[in-house]
């Protein structure tokens, strides 16, 4: 099973190499982001887990490794390496239920996180027309503008992005009260990359399992690595105004 049979490899390929990010249409069919979104208010129903003070956002509905998006992890793992054009391991997986006023600020992730997607499950506007709370991608100073660049994402749709290396961030959500998104995050690490080695599974013996299962010498190991990350800032590609974020370059 694959989230998408259709990839356009080439471009795709092309495009995330050069960019370090490619939104892929219907990365996951309709039907199964419906059904997640449908979960996931029933998991926050019944088991409300809001992030702490301190947190990237406080108050949300936030859960790591479930097992149903860890299920999703798993399948697609396949598109996603069509999509890059790597060999990837599964680290873990992250959803989180965002609420109106969240912010979600500039920043860049842990190794784990190495090839990273953020996939749109389902929103409610309350009727607001003419909004999508995108995703923003852009270089860590603003040098070529403050707001980057926003990526709109629908049900289902999903951005691939290098989160080590890309700037990325949410501005204010700002809809009526009773606005809700579902976002779930899958991340990845290249099998021949640095981090192979200590993040696959993020860690964990397997998928699936909890965080307390993480394996301490491959913590530590994550830890120095990601230490090292952030003593460098590696340079982010040109934005052009007129760019298409899409897996096909051509359909402009």
């Amino acid at each position: 099973m694959e989230f998408r049979e259709d990839v356009q490899m080439i471009d795709t390929v092309k495009f995330f190499k050069e960019k370090k990010y490619v939104l892929i249409k219907e990365m996951i069919p309709r039907d199964i982001a419906k059904v997640a979104t449908q979960y996931s208010h029933y998991d926050r129903a019944r088991n409300f887990q809001p992030e702490s003070d301190g947190a990237q956002i406080p108050g949300s509905h936030s859960v790591y490794g479930d097992p149903l998006m860890e299920t999703l992890l798993n399948f697609g793992r396949k598109t996603i390496e069509k999509s890059t054009g790597l060999e990837l391991w599964p680290t873990y997986s992250y959803y989180r239920l965002y609420k109106v006023g969240d912010v979600l600020k500039r920043h860049k992730d842990r190794p784990s996180c190495e090839v990273s997607i953020t996939c749109c499950l389902g929103y409610d506007y309350r009727g607001k027309e003419d909004y999508n709370w995108g995703m923003f991608v852009g270089p860590e100073t603003g040098e070529r503008g403050e707001k980057g660049k926003m990526i709109p994402m629908e049900p289902g749709d999903g951005v691939i992005y290098r989160g080590c290396e890309v700037e990325h961030w949410r501005e204010a959500f700002d809809a009526p009260t009773g606005s809700w998104q579902t976002q779930v995050f899958l991340h990845y690490v290249d099998k021949n990359g640095p981090y192979g080695d200590f993040c696959k599974f993020d860690s964990r013996p397997a998928l699936g399992l909890s965080h307390t299962t993480k394996d301490k010498e491959k913590i530590e190991a994550a830890r120095k690595a990601d230490e090292e990350l952030v003593s460098k800032r590696d340079a982010f590609p040109k934005l052009d105004e007129n760019e298409v974020p899409y897996e096909n370059n051509e359909k402009k």
